[in-house]
């Protein structure tokens, strides 16, 4: 039997929790291939059946009822070495942020800096699968995320909405447009939201679906500023949803710094991203409120 991998023993207790590959795939933003696949890969390693798939349903088989158990206790004492081990190894004097795509860091940090001389402020940058791990496990103080999220051990401190935009081709008719409702948009298009995940398709899958199959994407102002593409314009959304920034972070942990750090997200973050829409709508140029990816 070969090491166990914690990211399916994770799976296997979705599984099991929900006896539904469908409900545990959209509980841990996974497809469901994916997940079945990550399942299979467990049983190989282990050497037996954990589930019985019927037209009536999943199953757990003995194996599976007798290991599941032993596998949530793993799984805990997992996190609670990693949130252990990198909190007490953290200094008092230490505050680290994790930061995800579309977020201004910089920006934040010499803001939260300038109020808090004493401290030393880290930065750590999650994609938009992994930001919550990142909590979880105490690599970071506190994390920026797009709700909704899951874990029920985080406290969630909401900040402010987030508009959507409309990434289209240029070549699109579209395109030459600023503003574009829903029903002008029609269908299909694709939406990313808080949802993108192992196993999910990436915002540059996204985006290049909407390059080269002429498919709309419905997608938070703060990743359009940081995802551009040359083949890509983003129109404002007149009647779309928006998505809920907030800030994530252990509730076991005290942060006294917490309330300074939340003021300067809403009084700098806020206004920034309340107005990318229409700076994206009006450019072509890569934004400067939020930070430009650069690929290796």
């Amino acid at each position: 039997m070969g090491d166990l991998d914690l990211r399916r023993l994770r799976s296997f207790v979705a599984v099991a929790d929900s006896l539904s590959f469908v409900r545990a795939a959209t509980a841990m933003h996974l497809t469901q291939p994916a997940l079945s696949r990550q399942i299979a890969a467990l049983e190989r390693s282990l050497g037996t059946r954990l589930f019985e798939r019927s037209r009536q349903g999943t199953e757990l088989t003995a194996a599976g009822r007798e290991i599941l158990d032993q596998a949530r206790e793993l799984l805990a004492a997992a996190t609670a070495l990693e949130r252990t081990a990198r909190t007490t190894a953290r200094r008092d004097a230490r505050f680290t942020i994790g930061f995800m795509p579309g977020t201004d860091a910089a920006a934040i940090i010499a803001a939260f800096q300038g109020r808090h001389p004493d401290l030393e402020v880290d930065a750590v940058f999650t994609s938009l699968a992994d930001q919550v791990d990142f909590v979880t496990d105490g690599r970071v103080d506190i994390a920026f995320t797009r709700l909704p999220i899951g874990p029920r051990e985080l406290e969630i401190v909401p900040l402010f909405d987030e508009s959507l935009m409309v990434a289209i081709a240029r070549s699109h008719p579209l395109a030459e447009r600023h503003t574009v409702s829903l029903a002008e948009l029609g269908r299909p298009y694709d939406l990313v939201t808080a949802s993108v995940g192992p196993g999910a398709p990436s915002v540059d899958d996204v985006l290049l679906a909407a390059i080269t199959k002429g498919r709309p994407a419905l997608i938070p102002a703060g990743l359009a500023a940081y995802y551009r593409e040359p083949g890509i314009t983003y129109l404002v959304l007149a009647d779309g949803p928006c998505v809920e920034v907030a800030l994530a972070y252990d509730r076991r942990r005290v942060l006294p710094q917490l309330a300074s750090f939340v003021a300067i997200c809403r009084e700098q973050l806020g206004p920034a991203i309340a107005g990318l829409p229409e700076l994206l709508a009006r450019t072509t140029e890569p934004a400067r409120l939020m930070p430009i990816r650069h690929k290796g």
